[in-house]
């Protein structure tokens, strides 16, 4: 005895294999996008990094890393550090447009902004009493700001993941020592 399928049940298995292969189809594109997402964010991120390690920037780093008090102005901008604003300016920009991730700038130059923020900031508000024509949408340095106030932000977080990291070794560490310890015995 033959059982012939329906034409119903035909068209169920039908809509039910489509829909399988849409859900499979969806799963492969969501993935590329995620490769895509990153091959863009890394196109992204060699050329900044290239350009944050570059030897242009020695002379700027050292006179920051010294103890400057004061602010000369043209000092500041004979030394390259004007310059070095502006580079963080358009990090900062891409930062927040999300164009690039907060963890991989905080990584690439967290510490460093953090570092150069209280010198940056007086040449800063210096710059900022003398506005001109070109500061119309956004005072400046408001981008090297606005990294600055991120990467602070990340350094406190980054701290909590740490801190509870740490934790949660020393905890396994003690149940790892008393299981030992009542081994041994």
């Amino acid at each position: 005895m033959e059982k012939h399928l329906s034409l119903e049940s035909i068209v169920n298995i039908t809509e039910i294999c489509i829909g399988i292969f849409v859900l499979i189809g969806l799963y492969f594109a969501i993935k590329q996008f995620r490769i895509a997402k990153r091959t863009y964010l890394a196109q992204l991120l060699i050329p900044i990094l290239d350009e944050y390690k570059d030897k242009k920037w020695i002379e700027s780093r050292e006179y920051l890393k010294n103890k400057v008090k004061d602010i000369n102005t043209k000092e500041f901008e004979k030394r390259g550090v004007a310059n070095l604003i502006h580079f963080f300016d358009k990090v900062g920009f891409l930062l927040s447009n999300k164009y690039v991730e907060t963890d991989s700038i905080y990584q690439i130059m967290g510490g460093d902004i953090q570092a150069y923020w209280p010198k940056f900031k007086k040449y800063i508000d210096h710059r900022r009493g003398n506005p001109g024509p070109h500061y119309k949408n956004y005072p400046y340095g408001y981008h090297t700001q606005f990294l600055y106030t991120v990467c602070l932000k990340r350094k406190s977080k980054k701290e909590e993941e740490v801190n509870k990291s740490i934790s949660i070794l020393d905890k396994k560490i003690k149940a790892l020592e008393s299981n030992l310890i009542s081994i041994n015995n």
